[in-house]
């Protein structure tokens, strides 16, 4: 029967329709469902959390104002006090130490190396340091030796310039002076 109609066979296919369609239509709301209840989970987390903390936050505030802890509650205060003023003075000191590294070093070993180098006859009655220059105020007998203290020191190469800088003497007595400007950043060896 080549000419018959099967009713059957459009019947099962609208029956496959409509289960599928009823199958889709279920899915939507679970997930829907599911993503609630994510989002329920998750808000009473929060909310737990948060209060969780409020609760702790005021127990410590509570237990900070008891008389036993809150002696020892002001102890660690200027504990922390203390230290934040330790580390301000450590600054303090490491840029004092860093502004004492630049700035010009003379010993008595330098003032022993000048002494040895002046001429025969010249005697330093002082010396005097201003930033990086050293000052010095000699006497002789002879008029010659100022000169040739002044070429001594300037040739010696510790001294970026000398400066022969006063004179003045009777014929039995001269004074000079002579400013030295340490070479090398200010630091005589």
């Amino acid at each position: 029967m080549k000419g018959d109609i099967n009713f059957f066979s459009a019947l099962e296919a609208a029956n496959k329709s409509a289960r599928s369609w009823q199958k889709s239509s279920f899915l939507i709301p679970a997930v829907g469902l599911a993503l609630l209840l994510v989002l329920a989970v998750t808000a009473l987390g929060f909310f737990f959390s948060g209060h969780k903390l409020e609760r702790e936050t005021a127990l410590l505030e509570q237990a900070i104002t008891e008389p036993q802890y809150a002696e020892e509650y002001q102890n660690v205060l200027n504990a922390a006090s203390d230290l934040g003023w330790d580390i301000s003075h450590n600054i303090q000191v490491s840029e004092a130490v860093s502004l004492l590294k630049n700035q010009t070093r003379i010993t008595a070993g330098c003032f022993h190396q000048i002494d040895d180098m002046a001429p025969s006859g010249v005697h330093i009655i002082s010396y005097g340091v201003s930033d990086n220059t050293i000052g010095l105020s000699c006497t002789t007998a002879n008029n010659l030796p100022p000169a040739e203290f002044a070429q001594i020191l300037d040739g010696s190469g510790l001294f970026y310039e000398v400066k022969y800088v006063g004179f003045n003497g009777t014929s039995e007595q001269y004074t000079f002076n002579i400013q030295c400007v340490l070479a090398g950043g200010g630091e005589l060896q």
